[in-house]
């Protein structure tokens, strides 16, 4: 979305809030689907204490993770 043109005027602000609800179905419709798929292969998983919080730094891309791992090893 261009925030600019929005601000301009040149995109009305419900196709703004249409395009806004959109990405944020996806995103949440991404996740329900991740966590069906993980309960498919191992279905007592969030059962642990760590189990949510693993999943989301798996969803994560590697070039994050490393950074991390990096501060963590100092």
């Amino acid at each position: 979305m261009d925030l600019i043109a929005l601000e301009k005027g040149e995109i009305p602000v419900s196709q703004a809030v249409d395009l806004l609800k959109d990405t944020m179905e996806q995103y949440a419709n991404f996740g329900f689907h991740a966590i069906q798929e993980k309960l498919k292969e191992e279905p007592n998983y969030f059962y642990k204490t760590t189990g949510f919080l693993d999943l989301i730094l798996n969803l994560v891309p590697s070039e994050f993770s490393t950074k991390d791992e990096e501060i963590e090893e100092l």
